[in-house]
């Protein structure tokens, strides 16, 4: 209410100083240079002439005055549309942090609570690290050459994926068949995926810590990763992975890699609950 007034008193001033002010100063000035009302008509033309120029002078002064406010008001209403457009994104960007959220939470509904995400906030950054309170993308790229590519974002785990694909094409070799343990636990983590029980039997130990990989289903390991990878490819507008996790149920992959982890078990540091 405060600032009103003081809006108002200023406009009220303005008035005064910009317009009646100037008109009594020229109308004094007129009379004490020309005297009483005269009866010749070349005075009162001459007295027209005056009023025309302070007609002309006072529209002058209410078209600035007009320019002016529409000016201000202009930067007003650009100010409360950005505010506006702030909120919509802030409120776009909790909308899809949920979204992403409720997700992750129906893939632990599908494998009956056996597998949990406990640090989602970590993995919605890392995925979509270009979204913001103030800044939404919706679709990523998931080019090789992309500049805007970090570690352990979406393009990254694609990478560990297709190498992971590979790999199992020639799992009998050494190098193979422990590489498709280590990269299946470091995308297992980039996606945030985490066992819900520990010390199951078969349960994979990585550095004395449990892992949602177990060596009597590998496969299934890759098919939660694969699962989870075409939830966040679904969301970012891409197409979903070619399916992998076949190529790892065989009991021969198995047991090449309880033979490879027991052999060099002080290279390795995988251990194997039960097995070791």
């Amino acid at each position: 209410m405060t600032k009103r007034i003081w809006i108002w008193l200023g406009v009220v001033v303005a008035f005064f100083i910009l317009f009646l002010l100037p008109a009594a100063v020229t109308f004094w000035l007129y009379r004490e240079n020309l005297g009483n009302i005269s009866h010749k008509p070349d005075d009162w033309g001459a007295f027209g002439s005056l009023l025309s120029g302070m007609f002309t002078y006072i529209a002058a002064v209410g078209t600035m005055g007009t320019l002016i406010f529409l000016v201000y008001q202009q930067g007003k209403n650009n100010e409360l549309i950005n505010r506006q457009l702030a909120l919509q994104t802030f409120d776009e960007y909790e909308k899809h942090r949920k979204l992403f959220f409720e997700k992750l939470s129906e893939i632990e509904s599908h494998y009956d609570n056996e597998i949990v995400f406990p640090q989602r906030e970590r993995v919605y950054s890392s995925i979509f690290h270009m979204n913001s309170p103030s800044r939404m993308q919706y679709t990523l790229s998931i080019k090789d050459d992309d500049p805007n590519a970090r570690p352990k974002d979406l393009s990254d785990c694609l990478h560990k994926y297709n190498k992971i694909s590979v790999m199992l094409d020639d799992y009998e070799s050494y190098n193979n068949c422990v590489s498709v343990i280590i990269e299946t636990l470091d995308l297992s983590y980039d996606l945030g995926i985490s066992a819900a029980k520990k010390n199951v039997n078969g349960q994979i130990l990585w550095f004395d810590m449990p892992t949602a990989l177990n060596i009597d289903n590998i496969g299934l390991a890759l098919e939660r990763i694969e699962t989870t990878l075409n939830t966040i490819l679904f969301m970012s507008s891409n197409p979903p992975v070619k399916s992998i996790y076949a190529k790892a149920q065989s009991l021969r992959f198995r047991d090449f890699v309880i033979k490879h982890v027991s052999e060099h078990k002080r290279m390795f540091p995988v251990t194997i609950v039960g097995y070791n």
